[in-house]
């Protein structure tokens, strides 16, 4: 007898690990996990920091943040027209931008083919951080991944602004105090300096416009660490009752609660 009420227990406790095993799985390396774009997008700013400073790491950089822009979209569950589109504006804008930097690495490259090519890019990282953002603020649980689509969010801004400070510099000489002719990874380094505010050191903002810039993205990313990410690490492993909203990945007139496919189906 204690062995036939045994096997329910054991029946349930089985369905339960693999239950948590799905769940993990489906953080980790599920469709509509941001985890791996989280590792993608730490590895493009690790390879835009470390690299060489030539045209090779502005093409793979170019590259990689199409890639990143367009798996951030998917990931985001953005209605398919919706989708469509951005994917057809992201992959058009990033091969302008890769062929800008093709171009001006074998030629003399007029200065204003350079400030429209990296500001298509710059652009294109722009595009996907409202995708994200949604995506995070409609989440019913407030898991790992939606953390990850926060962090995500937090880095692509920083991206933008590291782009966009490339693009001014073009056209406003100089846009850093101490340094000429700054590359890539410098552009980089002051954004996530400035968005952080930790304070500028060996490098800092020429008066103008330079100065207004830092001063909006040091804005931005204080709001959104205060507003967005403090809220998703205070209420981490919480739900949250969401109404009715417009289908995110399906037909434009379908309407569901987010999150629906992760809530057990109803008992008949």
């Amino acid at each position: 007898m204690a062995a036939d009420d045994r096997a329910p227990l054991d029946d349930h406790e089985a369905h339960l690990h693999a239950k948590l095993r799905d769940d993990v799985r489906s953080e980790l390396i599920g469709r509509d996990s941001f985890i791996p774009v989280l590792v993608l997008m730490l590895g493009l700013l690790g390879l835009i920091i470390l690299g060489p400073a030539n045209g090779f790491t502005r093409a793979a950089t170019a590259v990689l943040a199409v890639v990143v822009v367009l798996l951030t979209v998917q990931r985001a569950r953005v209605k398919r027209s919706t989708r469509t589109w951005m994917d057809v504006i992201v992959v058009a804008f990033g091969s302008l931008a890769f062929a800008e930097v093709v171009v001006s690495t074998t030629t003399d490259t007029p200065t204003v083919v350079t400030f429209i090519g990296k500001t298509l890019l710059a652009f294109v990282v722009l595009m996907s951080v409202p995708a994200v953002l949604r995506r995070v603020l409609v989440s019913h649980k407030i898991d790992l991944n939606v953390l990850a689509g926060a962090l995500v969010a937090y880095l692509l801004i920083g991206l933008f602004f590291a782009l966009l400070y490339g693009a001014v510099s073009t056209v406003v000489d100089p846009f850093f105090a101490q340094l000429d002719d700054p590359a890539i990874a410098d552009d980089t380094y002051f954004s996530f300096i400035t968005i952080a505010t930790v304070g500028y050191g060996d490098l800092s903002p020429a008066p103008g416009v330079p100065r207004s810039l830092a001063v909006l993205e040091a804005v931005i990313g204080q709001v959104f660490l205060v507003t967005i990410v403090a809220r998703v690490v205070s209420n981490l492993g919480s739900e949250r009752e969401l109404p009715q909203i417009a289908e995110l990945d399906g037909d434009d007139d379908a309407a569901v609660t987010p999150d629906d496919d992760d809530r057990p189906p109803a008992q008949a």
